[in-house]
């Protein structure tokens, strides 16, 4: 993965797991993957109930003020309703895409406009999370800006050494049931 592609990775989930923990977060940001009730839904509300519990202990740590939390609060608010208008977006097309046979003359047409909103969406997240971490991270005072620079960094180097756990143990599955190696 890219460096540029892990940092917007991280700052994805920062900006996620900060809206999730305030009070009236968007349902979508709060709860994510609640409507597939699979399995894999419950695994991504455990990790990122995991991730609120570590950003709220590193929002701790950088010993904000009562009115930092405040004007983080509202920032988070303001950010979240813009992600969550995306999110709807792009939930919107993907269901229009499933509702589709493969074999329906529309088919190939509601593919590329999905893709192209695909895109679209995905250059708006990155932008609404860029200025909210810009915005949100003018809010704190040097030293706090330092401590969350490191803070940062740690927890991309927890991040990818996950990853590479993860990938290891998919990989010895996948060697044990006989199927070929993917994505390697």
């Amino acid at each position: 993965m890219h460096a540029k592609t892990r940092f917007y990775t991280v700052l994805g989930a920062l900006a996620l797991g900060l809206a999730a923990t305030l009070p009236g977060a968007p349902a979508a940001l709060a709860a994510p993957g609640a409507a597939a009730g699979d399995v894999q839904a419950a695994r991504h509300q455990a990790a990122a109930a995991e991730f609120r519990e570590q950003l709220e202990a590193d929002l701790n740590e950088l010993g904000l003020s009562a009115t930092q939390k405040q004007d983080l609060g509202a920032l988070i608010q303001l950010y979240g309703e813009q992600l969550s208008a995306i999110v709807r977006r792009g939930e919107a097309a993907r269901v229009e895409l499933l509702q589709l046979s493969p074999l329906d003359p529309d088919y190939d047409t509601v593919t590329n406009q999905v893709s192209q909103d695909a895109a679209a969406n995905a250059a708006d997240v990155v932008n609404t999370l860029s200025e909210l971490q810009r915005t949100a991270f003018l809010l704190l005072s040097n030293a706090q800006q330092d401590r969350f620079l490191e803070l940062r960094a740690l927890r991309q180097q927890e991040a990818k050494a996950k990853m590479a756990e993860l990938r290891a143990r998919r990989e010895a599955e996948r060697a044990r049931s006989g199927l070929p190696a993917v994505g390697n």
